[in-house]
Parts: C-alpha cells; sequence; structure tokens
C-alpha cells in the first residue's frame, strides 16, 4: 500500500518532476521500486500493476527529452538486469510496457550490448538447464511434443483458473513418469508463492511427486520453499506449512535450518505451526526408529 501511495504521487508530479533539479530525489525514489522488484520476484504477479505504472512511467521519463532523457538512460542502464529478468519472466514477458521500454531505452551501442549480453546470460543459465546439473547424470527425460506444447501453454497461461487446469493436465501426464516434472520445475517453484490456493495445492502435489522420484531435486527446491516460510503472505505460508513434513522427509541433511525457519515464524508471527511441525518430527522420528 505504501509503494502503490507514493507511486501515485509520483505520477502526478509528472512532468514537473523531470526537472534537473530534483534529479537526485527522483532516482533515489525509483530505486526503491527496482529493489522491490529484485526483493519480490518470485512473487511478481501480486503487484503486476504497479510493475506496468513502475515502466509506463520510465517511459515518461525517457520521453520527455533534453538531460532528464539522459539521466533516464543512465539509470536504466544501471538496471538492465532487473528490466531484462522481468521481461523474460513468466507473467511479466507479457507486459507491452516493458517491451516497449527496452526496445527504446537503451541508445547507445555499448548500452544494447549489454541488455544482449544479460540476456545471452539469463538464456543460458535458465532454471532448467542450472538444475541439470544438480541431478543424477542421465535422469532429465526430454519432453516430447505434447510436453513442450503444455509447457508453453503454462508459461503463457493468462488466468489462474486456466494455470490451474494446465498443472493438473500436467500432473496427470506425469503420472507413468514423475521424472519428467524437472522440465516444469521453474514454472513449479514460482507458482508455490502464487496468490492463487488452487495454483499452489497443485504446484505443491507436482513438486512431492517430483521429489519423492528424485529426492536429489531437494537441493534446487529447497530456496525457493524458504523463501515462501518467509515470504510474510499467509496463504501462501499456510501451503508451505502444508507440505513441511514432504519437504523435510526429502531435505534432512537442512532439516535444522528448516525446523528452526518454521519455530521462528511461530514465535514471531503467531501463526500455528505446532501441528505441521509435530508430524514432521513423528515421520522424522519413524525413519531414524525411535
Amino acid at each position: 500500500m505504501l509503494y502503490t501511495i507514493t507511486f501515485g504521487l509520483l505520477e502526478l508530479a509528472k512532468p514537473s518532476i523531470f526537472q534537473a533539479q530534483y534529479s537526485e530525489h527522483l532516482e533515489r525514489a525509483l530505486q526503491a521500486y527496482i529493489d522491490m522488484c529484485q526483493s519480490y520476484f518470485n512473487r511478481r504477479d501480486t503487484f503486476y500493476g504497479l510493475i506496468d505504472r513502475f515502466v509506463q512511467f520510465l517511459l515518461s521519463w525517457l520521453a520527455h527529452g533534453g538531460s532528464a532523457a539522459a539521466r533516464a538512460s543512465q539509470f536504466l542502464s544501471r538496471h538492465a538486469g532487473v528490466l531484462v529478468q522481468l521481461s523474460s519472466a513468466p507473467g511479466t514477458d507479457k507486459m507491452h510496457s516493458l517491451r516497449n521500454l527496452l526496445s527504446s531505452s537503451f541508445s547507445t551501442s555499448q548500452e544494447m550490448k549489454q541488455i544482449k549480453e544479460i540476456q545471452k546470460d539469463i538464456s543460458i543459465s535458465s532454471t532448467r538447464n542450472q538444475l541439470n546439473s544438480q541431478l543424477i547424470p542421465g535422469s532429465v527425460v526430454p519432453l516430447d511434443k505434447e510436453g513442450e506444447y503444455l509447457y508453453n501453454e503454462l508459461v503463457h497461461a493468462e488466468t489462474q483458473d486456466q494455470l490451474v487446469g494446465l498443472m493438473q493436465d500436467m500432473l496427470s501426464m506425469c503420472v507413468p513418469k514423475p521424472e519428467m516434472l524437472i522440465n516444469y520445475l521453474d514454472e513449479l517453484l514460482d507458482n508455490i508463492s502464487s496468490s492463487s490456493p488452487g495454483v499452489r495445492t497443485v504446484a505443491y502435489s507436482c513438486l512431492t511427486r517430483l521429489l519423492r522420484h528424485s529426492p536429489s531435486t531437494w537441493a534446487a527446491v529447497l530456496p525457493s520453499y524458504l523463501a515462501a516460510l518467509e515470504c510474510g503472505d499467509e496463504g501462501v505460508v499456510g501451503s508451505a506449512l502444508e507440505n513441511l513434513s514432504a519437504v523435510v522427509i526429502v531435505s534432512q541433511e537442512k532439516a535444522e535450518e528448516i525446523l528452526t525457519t518454521v519455530f521462528r515464524l511461530g514465535l514471531y508471527s503467531g501463526i500455528n505451526v505446532l501441528g505441521p511441525v509435530a508430524e514432521t518430527l513423528s515421520i522424522l522420528n519413524l525413519q531414524i526408529g525411535n
């Protein structure tokens, strides 16, 4: 709410705010929104509208011309990485304002070179390629045409209901070959922090199946799972707690870290974590033989 109200004030101050005497303060204010996009990148769907307004503001700054446009170009060049990440990520990749910004904001050849290099790096170091190196060699099964089609549909889903249906289709398709779910891991990890309970439920069902089949995947799953526990969204945290035992059982090397995070959550947030913790400890004790 604070970010939204503050940005409304920035919008009301156009075009005067683009004057040279305000440039330093303007950049400090806009830096806060860059930081927001970085810190909450995995939850970008929850403030999609604010990102769009922010990008449109940047376009206005650039279009103001003169010294303002020069300062805008320098600011955009410094934060090219964040903007390209947003333009390449599911959901925000369909944002027309971002496409317009990236096609018009970097006027020099050096800046264009930076953008192309960043885009190349993102493509090369995509989540799925990074995960392949963490798995047992030969364990990744390439997608067939049906799987590729489903993946493209998932990436470009426009509504939560459509996304839930596609993820259920994915889960059904992978019943005989759960190892194929690794190809969708990037989307699954992104969707455990979705604002939609239905999306989160199916995402965790898929992750649980994948973890049971390929326990070595836990190292790739854990960072996103811990982020979901600590995000502050009651619904997202609740879904993460419901799946605590399933994650801890296959991530026993980090069980202490996960449970410590959950204990702190219960201590400082007031969320009741006793049930999930008790269930998890009971299963761990059974495995140990106590």
